[in-house]
């Protein structure tokens, strides 16, 4: 249940193979945080399997989830070249394995192979197009649509989300009775069918017309 391209940190193969040997192989389990927002940024993380929710707390103790992340998705890698604490908190969805990688060994990485260094900016300079692109969708888009939005893009490689109505709240920075209210919207225009602790989408090409305004 990715957050689609919009904020997906998917490395290339070659430098995802590259940085699991020279990393450290952890085992997180579900409702586990990897990292908490504000903490010191001293390594970041691959995902070799399972799901993790990269979510940010504002100070009136509202979140708002900025991504789903997947195996093949690296995370924490941004406050850790700019030496600056967690901006998100990280939580494992389920129970997933990782590999640590240390400041250390990503700047041996990046000083050794051009190749690397390319990627890496790369992927920095994607991630900052990804938070304009967040922020444009905050601007402009009502909560139902955001709401049909993080669906789509959560639901990448299959029709459901196995998030309850109280995750999706928590996540989005909003009360579970909006949420509600949002998921009977859908389902009123037969786009979404809102199951005991999941979402089915029943209609992509429409959900993402609906969402997108498209005709």
């Amino acid at each position: 249940m990715p957050y689609a391209t919009l904020t997906r940190d998917r490395l290339p193969p070659g430098l995802f193979d590259f940085l699991a040997v020279s990393g450290r192989r952890e085992h997180i389990a579900a409702g586990r945080l990897v990292y908490q927002q504000g903490s010191p940024a001293r390594s970041f993380s691959l995902i070799v399997s399972g799901q993790i929710s990269v979510f940010r707390s504002s100070e009136d103790g509202h979140s708002s989830v900025a991504a789903i992340l997947t195996a093949g998705d690296a995370f924490g890698l941004f406050p850790l070249l700019m030496k600056r604490p967690r901006s998100h908190t990280c939580e494992a969805i389920e129970d997933c394995d990782l590999i640590q990688i240390s400041v250390r060994e990503l700047w041996e990485l990046i000083d050794s192979s051009p190749s690397a260094r390319r990627e890496v900016i790369g992927l920095l300079s994607d991630r900052l197009g990804r938070a304009f692109d967040t922020l444009e969708e905050e601007r402009r888009l009502p909560l139902a649509r955001r709401l049909g939005k993080r669906l789509l893009e959560f639901s990448e490689f299959e029709d459901e989300v196995s998030l309850n109505q109280s995750r999706l709240a928590h996540q989005m920075g909003v009360s579970r009775n909006t949420i509600g209210t949002a998921l009977k919207k859908m389902s009123g225009l037969g786009l979404v069918r809102a199951n005991y602790g999941k979402t089915v989408i029943l209609d992509r090409p429409g959900l993402t017309r609906w969402v997108y305004g498209k005709k």
